[in-house]
């Protein structure tokens, strides 16, 4: 899936939601366009709860399985698109449901239209408001506060693991975290001898990577969003698309551990999802991996936030049921399990995620003896109190860097993609791709004022 998202579905669909009466807005006459939906119960008279996603995981198939074999009142039953199925379309369908009234009870992010923006969901009532039943839940905090589940201080989404991102690289290569600008860092990449920034996702083109890179990068410095004044046509943006494009990945199928042992990549952009992340990246980079964050003008900024979330169907006729299985994945034995088997994501209970640290460095939480991912060989080990230490300074964070532009990140992005693409392809130069870009952002940005 590329970066480019289809988040203008969701407009044309709830604007024809509303000239259709089909909403929750009714007919004009007080009564509801729709009838009121009931529960649906299976032959072993238990309510069943549809949990709905792209495709739905080997772990969370696991959970439903021992939340249905324990529940004397519900049945979790999941719902993913067909083998071969167009992933657009099946997102089309479903929110179609959605802003009819209808739909799955609990939805994963990838069931949606738009990934990160959820704005537009809340203020159509589609997201059920969870803000009461998380604060009893002992959540860590940093778990909550994502541009993915809260909204004006209410959340709307139930987070099940959280993690981190990195930027990975060499100790020759690191730079003091105030340092840490994007002209640092691609000075940095300059001087470092690698010839690859990093590794694209695979299956991507050598152009498409150069965006990759670009993506990675950040535009949100060149948008003022108080002020809704565009700014793409200065000489850091063009320098930045031709930077994007010297060190961009012509190979991105090819074995992240032997290219990064071989000096070919400069930076793995990855994470800490779970205690295992310090054994892999300790592997990768021959024990001395330095941990970075993302470049901003402020320096660099690491945040954790909600990995694994799920949203409740504000119209699901079963919101009992749909919260009483959020408990169940957030019970300290589903959590526990999480980590121990599946090895996805740090747990949110925060009293579990404390306990556990403590084990952790005593004796691996991982019951594995040993994985191999991308060409990296590595045995999960006790954590040491250095790694203990980098955790929490993230985690507790009081001062969280401002991402620019978070509310139109995804219409900004795709107006880059489309008119960046053609100078990575080499049918147009920096300086015009800019200036396209720039005057589309800006009237974009004044359609906001």
């Amino acid at each position: 899936m590329k970066m480019k998202s289809v988040k203008s579905v969701m407009a044309v669909l709830l604007s024809a939601c509303i000239l259709c009466a089909c909403g929750r807005q009714g007919d004009g006459t007080g009564e509801p366009a729709k009838p009121e939906r009931t529960p649906t119960i299976n032959e072993d008279r238990k309510e069943v709860i549809t949990i709905c996603s792209t495709f739905i995981g080997l772990r969370l198939r696991q959970a439903i399985i021992d939340y249905n074999a324990q529940s004397s009142r519900y049945e979790v039953v999941p719902v993913e698109a067909e083998m071969g199925t167009d992933y657009d379309a099946y997102r089309t369908r479903i929110q179609l449901e959605l802003t009819n009234g209808e739909g799955p009870d609990i939805l994963l992010p990838f069931a949606l239209q738009s990934m990160t923006d959820i704005v537009p969901y809340v203020e159509s009532g589609i997201f059920m408001d969870v803000t009461d039943f998380l604060k009893d839940q002992g959540i860590v905090p940093c778990a909550l506060d994502s541009v993915s589940i809260c909204v004006d201080g209410r959340l709307y989404g139930v987070p099940e693991s959280f993690a981190f991102g990195v930027w990975v690289t060499s100790e020759e290569l690191a730079v003091d975290d105030e340092d840490w600008t994007v002209e640092t860092c691609m000075q940095v990449m300059r001087n470092s001898g690698a010839s690859v920034f990093c590794q694209a996702p695979n299956g991507w083109t050598k152009d498409e990577s150069g965006l990759y890179v670009l993506y990675r990068l950040g535009v949100e410095s060149f948008v003022d969003e108080d002020r809704r004044i565009s700014s793409f046509e200065k000489p850091e943006f063009i320098e930045m698309l031709q930077f994007c494009k010297t060190y961009a990945d012509p190979i991105s199928q090819a074995s992240l551990g032997s290219r990064v042992a071989s000096g070919e990549i400069a930076f793995v952009l990855g994470s800490i999802s779970s205690f295992s992340s310090f054994s892999y990246y300790e592997s990768m980079f021959s024990g001395n991996p330095v941990y970075m964050g993302r470049p901003t003008p402020q320096g660099g900024y690491l945040g954790a936030g909600a990995d694994d979330y799920y949203y409740i169907n504000a119209s699901s006729p079963s919101k009992e049921g749909a919260l009483d299985f959020m408990r169940f994945l957030l019970s300290e034995e589903q959590q526990r399990n999480m980590i121990t088997n599946f090895d996805t994501g740090f747990p949110v209970n925060q009293e579990l995620l404390e306990a556990m640290w403590k084990e952790a460095k005593e004796e691996s939480p991982d019951a594995a003896q040993g994985y191999s991912k991308q060409g990296v060989s590595y045995t999960p080990r006790p954590l040491t109190d250095e790694e203990e230490q980098f955790f929490w300074s993230v985690v507790n964070q009081e001062e969280t860097t401002p991402t620019a532009s978070n509310r139109w990140r995804d219409e900004i992005w795709d107006i880059v993609w489309d008119e960046a693409l053609p100078f990575f392809a080499g049918d147009k130069s920096a300086e015009e791709v800019a200036e396209v870009i720039d005057n589309r952002v800006q009237v974009l940005l004044d359609e906001k004022k």
